[in-house]
């Protein structure tokens, strides 16, 4: 594991790309306390959770930045997921806690090692540098305020061009006892993950019984002859 102190390392925030990146920084995200907030840019999406409780977005300005942030209230584990993998460069963050608190950053998807750093009441920003992520998970040993802000990603989207998704519908969302797969007339296999990359169900079905799922957010991923796509979808 990598172990990083990162204390007093500013950055003006924003929801500003470059080529080949997307950066979330939950301007375009409706405001207001809920459970999830998410956020579509360059058609991926990300959707972030806490345990404990709500989620609100806040103005980041008192602590040296501008526009939004993800504010997770009090809790000791945060959660983000995506729509499709993505390389996650990094993330900025901050604790509200004083003394400082250490958090432990976990992927899910891809071959890669938890990140370890110990924040203040100034915001850093976090180098992940993971490949092939679907979610990942912000937790600490204390309960506390903390919250995020500018995630960088690069696409790595499974979908392939010999794929018209236009094509291809997945539904419906929110779905409750079975999800539907229209357009494809050969699959070999789909895969279902859960928020947190964790393979939760594997069928060759085009009409797949999400019964026993409990409620939440997950993606689907299949893989037929002629290529490759993925999809999140809701289970109620």
């Amino acid at each position: 594991m990598k172990k990083l102190l990162l204390l007093f390392c500013f950055s003006a925030f924003g929801t500003t790309n470059t080529i080949g990146q997307t950066t979330f920084g939950w301007e375009t995200a409706p405001s207001g306390a809920a459970k999830t907030k998410s956020e579509t840019i360059d058609g991926i999406t990300i959707t972030g959770s806490c345990r404990d409780g709500n989620v609100t977005l806040g103005s980041s300005s008192p602590h040296g930045g501008s526009g939004k942030f993800f504010h997770s209230q009090y809790t000791n584990s945060t959660e983000f997921s995506f729509n499709t993998p993505v390389n996650l460069i990094s993330i900025i963050a901050m604790s509200y806690s004083d003394p400082d608190i250490t958090y432990t950053f976990t992927p899910f998807g891809g071959d890669n090692t938890p990140v370890i750093v110990t924040l203040d009441y100034h915001h850093a920003t976090v180098e992940l540098n993971w490949e092939g992520v679907t979610s990942f998970t912000i937790s600490s040993e204390a309960k506390e305020f903390a919250w995020f802000d500018d995630i960088i990603v690069e696409n790595t989207s499974l979908s392939s061009p010999d794929l018209s998704m236009e094509e291809i519908t997945v539904y419906p969302s929110p779905a409750y006892s079975t999800l539907y797969i229209k357009g494809l007339t050969a699959i070999t296999i789909s895969k279902i993950y859960n928020s947190l990359g964790q393979l939760v169900l594997s069928t060759t079905a085009s009409e797949i019984n999400i019964e026993p799922l409990t409620n939440g957010v997950y993606i689907l991923k299949v893989t037929t002859d002629k290529g490759n796509f993925a999809k999140q979808f809701i289970k109620q």
